[in-house]
């Protein structure tokens, strides 16, 4: 992004982490709980089938019933179940994609703030209540930095969109 805010405040980079990890744990907290769920249930499944424990091996990642803790002794999925594992995978895999398009958006809008006003306006309403407060503070971009923003960043910005109603579908 080629743009520069001259009236731009300095935040820090704990600042800009801190609000990138809030606005990520917001969108994901529902997506991995799904997750393990899913984890879990194909695991059990997966027990039952070879009488091992609720854990197993794909595709070089070990995969565990959340009562478990790790261990290298899982085996591998049993074959009746790969067609139902991938399944999942290939959502997750969507998902981690949709999630890196959402943490490049927003990571340029705090690039590009001037205060926390900027970020209310560069970013949907939809993910406002996990922002820190606004103060009192003018917004400082101008129109053409913010329509700017929005049309190089409009596949993000829908993104996030999105993400934030698949949340809501899995609640």
């Amino acid at each position: 992004m080629n743009l520069h805010n001259p009236l731009r405040k300095q935040y820090n980079f704990q600042f800009r982490f801190r609000v990138l990890t809030r606005i990520t744990n917001h969108i994901n907290d529902t997506f991995e709980k799904h997750k393990q769920t899913i984890i879990d249930d194909i695991a059990l499944q997966h027990r039952d089938v070879t009488n091992t424990k609720a854990g197993f091996r794909y595709h070089g990642k070990t995969y565990f019933h959340r009562l478990l803790e790790f261990s290298y002794a899982y085996t591998r999925l049993h074959p009746s179940l790969h067609k139902a594992f991938d399944t999942h995978l290939t959502n997750w895999d969507k998902h981690q994609e949709r999630e890196l398009v959402v943490k490049n958006t927003v990571t340029n809008a705090l690039n590009l703030m001037g205060n926390i006003n900027d970020l209310y306006s560069l970013l949907p309403d939809c993910i406002h209540s996990v922002l820190p407060p606004q103060d009192g503070d003018e917004p400082t971009l101008s129109t053409q930095h913010f329509e700017q923003f929005q049309a190089e960043n409009a596949h993000g910005l829908k993104t996030l969109k999105v993400q934030l109603v698949m949340k809501t579908m899995k609640q």
